[in-house]
């Protein structure tokens, strides 16, 4: 468990990464996605660490399994708009983000072709 002062240093990193993620994918298509692959892989496996996402895997993998990076995305946007709290969206993100990164090195291993399935909502 992190202590007080190095979660707060976290949420803060985390703020600002997601921030400028989400400021640099404009409708969450998937060109923009790509294009933002690296910083949401590295941010990706940062929240992969934390305890709040290792205990949800199992609901995640199966809510996620065949969803686009797009429909993950706008999943992921409308959990963060519709939080009642801040610290809802930050746990929207942390529980939805590592599955976007992993539909989008799905779709990269694929060579960028076009992804289907979807269920997420």
């Amino acid at each position: 468990m992190m202590d007080p002062v190095e979660l707060e240093e976290v949420v803060k990193d985390f703020s600002k990464r997601v921030l400028e993620i989400l400021n640099n994918t404009e409708d969450g298509n998937q060109a923009a996605l790509l294009a933002m692959s690296d910083k949401i892989h590295a941010l990706s496996d940062d929240l992969k660490k934390l305890d709040i996402y290792i205990n949800s895997i199992e609901l995640g993998t199966k809510t996620y399994e065949n969803s686009t990076p797009e429909e993950i995305y706008h999943y992921m946007v409308y959990k963060i708009v519709n939080a009642p709290t801040r610290i809802h969206s930050y746990a929207a993100v942390i529980l939805t983000l590592p599955y976007l990164s992993d539909a989008l090195k799905k779709l990269e291993e694929s060579g960028f072709t076009q992804n289907a399935g979807g269920n997420c909502v």
